[in-house]
């Protein structure tokens, strides 16, 4: 197993270890992730602690997640690889994989775990990863 594949699978169990869940995956996302935030930026710790968090949040993990898995079809959010860490670039704040709102790579993370979870929460999930997604704003 590679370095690439290894750090996506710890992201993976990271989150559904840590949180488990999205809880109400109802389409009203107008309120239910509002605690979330912004939540705690993993910046500092990349470079000093180099710890499992530090590394989930990477272009890597988000690209593993977001193409060739469950949000495909009219659920795709990139056509390859390449153009998925060209979207990735845009995404400034890494915040932590434990952000269900907010304008974080993290974010985006947390919701496409859930997505790749199964073809029920990938309906509801796989738009949350975009860059210009309506929760991960």
């Amino acid at each position: 197993m590679n370095k690439q594949m290894r750090t996506g699978l710890i992201a993976v169990w990271m989150v559904f270890s840590v949180i488990g869940g999205c809880g109400d995956d109802s389409d009203d996302h107008d309120g239910d992730h509002a605690a979330g935030g912004m939540g705690g930026s993993t910046a500092g710790a990349s470079a000093g602690t180099g710890g499992a968090a530090a590394a989930a949040v990477s272009c890597s993990t988000y690209c593993s997640l977001a193409v060739g898995k469950m949000c495909t079809g009219a659920l795709q959010i990139y056509p390859d690889a390449a153009a998925c860490q060209t979207g990735c670039a845009m995404i400034t704040t890494p915040g932590s994989v434990t952000d269900t709102a907010g304008n974080t790579l993290g974010c985006r993370i947390y919701h496409l775990t859930v997505a790749n979870s199964s073809a029920t929460m990938a309906m509801t999930h796989c738009p949350h990863g975009k860059v210009m997604s309506d929760v991960c704003k």
